[in-house]
């Protein structure tokens, strides 16, 4: 389940990495500084949602926490790595810290 905090939290800190002041941001959005706090509380509407994420230039889906990175188009992986994922999917943690641990062993045998 989406935590409105947790949106908040994304909001605050991508409008920091862009250097665009919170006030700045949600005045542009029609909206008071507020509605951040009040995000910590309750969720935020879908359309102010998007409006948000058009001016951080970010998809809705990393604002909910649905993608990882904030492109728009999910931030997909290269070719290799989403190849390194889908064989890593189902695996236990415990399968996955050995996969980690064998791939650094395959870097440190790098001449």
């Amino acid at each position: 389940m989406y935590q409105s905090a947790d949106i908040a939290t994304r909001i605050k800190c991508l409008a920091k990495r862009k250097k665009i002041p919170l006030k700045e941001l949600f005045g542009e959005a029609g909206l008071t500084v507020n509605t951040l706090a009040n995000m910590k509380i309750s969720m935020p509407k879908a359309d102010n949602l998007a409006i948000i994420a058009d001016l951080l230039d970010c998809s809705v889906d990393y604002l909910l926490g649905r993608s990882p990175t904030p492109e728009r188009d999910g931030g997909s992986f290269s070719p290799a790595l989403q190849q390194l994922l889908d064989a890593a999917d189902g695996l236990t943690n415990e399968e996955i810290v050995k996969s980690v641990e064998y791939m650094s062993f395959l870097r440190a045998c790098r001449k």
